[in-house]
Order: structure tokens, then C-alpha cells, then sequence
């Protein structure tokens, strides 16, 4: 557990020196929601973009934390951080980038038997600072597959791009993602797909 805030920590101390911008969230936990407070971790291979003007488009690894307290299985609280660098495309330039997210919000979930439709509203940072809410489906009694569809909106008339993504939970603990963001700004879609294991 100790490890678990030290890594959450450095990770948003990360994401603040470095600044944030377009990329791939990678959503390890549920539509469920668990009482109590967990905590999960991830890696995962992605390409985004690094701040700049124009910003760089690179590929490379990420590394994600989220911790997450349930109030009760309707509702709870997140906040995550997420670290990017990799290697600018053209793979011949000379430059490597980083770039990160952090975000905070609040997520309900209706459980039904076999599926749970829930929603996740969150303040995030991509090129700027960001309202997200996330539509997520989980499916099984014990949930194995959660779907999930994210917006960026910059403001009321601006729309930044849309996340979608799989989430597969072949064990409690363990989580496999796949996800693609597509921009308005970026003709290549950003996708990232990465393992996750549950901290607590």
C-alpha cells in the first residue's frame, strides 16, 4: 500500500513538470463499483502526442495508477494519473517525447445481474483542461468485458475527440486494455493497449 502512494505521487508530480495532451486513458477498473478504497496499476504500449505547436506525435510505453473509493456499488470517487514517453515519428528524427494525464472525477453505476451500465464524469487535462464523462457497460455477474466510449470536451461548442475502448478482467486482479482516441485535430487515431493488476 505504501508503494502503491509513492507511485501515484511521482506519477503526478510527472504529469505536472511535463504537461499534458492528447492520448489514450487506459481504463483498468470496472462499470462495477467496488466499496471501499482500491488502488490499480498499468503498462501499456501507445502512441500520443507531446506538447508543443505543432504538437509531436510519438510512439512508445505508458504507465497508468488509479485509485478509486466506493461509497456503495451506485457510487464512487477516482482520480489517476497517467505517464507517456516514447520515440517522435518519423522514426528518424532524433527526438523523444513525454507527455501525461491526470484526471479526478465522480462515477454511478446501476448493477443489474448480468450487466451494468454506468457513468464516470471527470476533470482531466489534455491540451487543456478538459470535462470527460465516460459511458461504460460491464457485462457478467462477475464482470469480465467492460466496454467504454470517452469524450474530451473543451468547452460547450468544443469538441476535443472521443475515446473507445475493451477492457477484459480474465481475473479479479488482472486487466487487459485496448483503446483508440480519435481527435479533431490529429488524422491519425491515438491507441494504446496495455495489462493492469489491481494494487488492493
Amino acid at each position: 500500500m505504501k508503494y502503491g502512494k509513492k507511485i501515484a505521487l511521482a506519477l503526478l508530480s510527472l504529469c505536472i513538470i511535463l504537461g499534458v495532451t492528447g492520448c489514450v486513458s487506459p481504463f483498468y477498473g470496472t462499470a462495477r463499483i467496488e466499496k471501499g478504497f482500491h488502488m490499480d496499476a498499468g503498462l501499456a504500449a501507445t502512441s500520443f502526442l507531446q506538447p508543443g505547436d505543432p504538437p509531436s506525435y510519438c510512439v512508445g510505453g505508458r504507465v497508468d495508477c488509479e485509485a478509486r473509493y466506493g461509497f456503495n456499488e451506485y457510487l464512487g470517487l477516482n482520480g489517476r494519473a497517467g505517464l507517456c514517453y516514447g520515440k517522435e515519428v518519423p522514426f528518424d528524427s532524433s527526438g523523444f517525447g513525454a507527455a501525461g494525464n491526470v484526471a479526478i472525477g465522480v462515477q454511478g453505476a446501476l448493477p443489474l445481474k448480468f450487466i451494468t451500465p454506468a457513468l464516470r464524469i471527470e476533470l482531466t487535462h489534455y491540451t487543456y483542461p478538459t470535462i470527460a464523462p465516460t459511458l461504460l457497460l460491464g457485462i457478467g455477474q462477475r464482470e469480465f468485458i467492460t466496454l467504454g466510449a470517452r469524450a474530451s470536451i473543451e468547452s460547450i461548442i468544443m469538441f476535443d475527440g472521443i475515446d473507445v475502448f475493451l477492457t477484459v478482467h480474465p481475473t479479479s486482479n488482472w486487466s487487459v486494455f485496448g483503446g483508440v482516441h480519435f481527435t479533431s485535430y490529429q488524422e491519425e487515431p491515438l491507441a494504446a493497449i496495455g495489462v493492469g493488476y489491481k494494487l488492493k
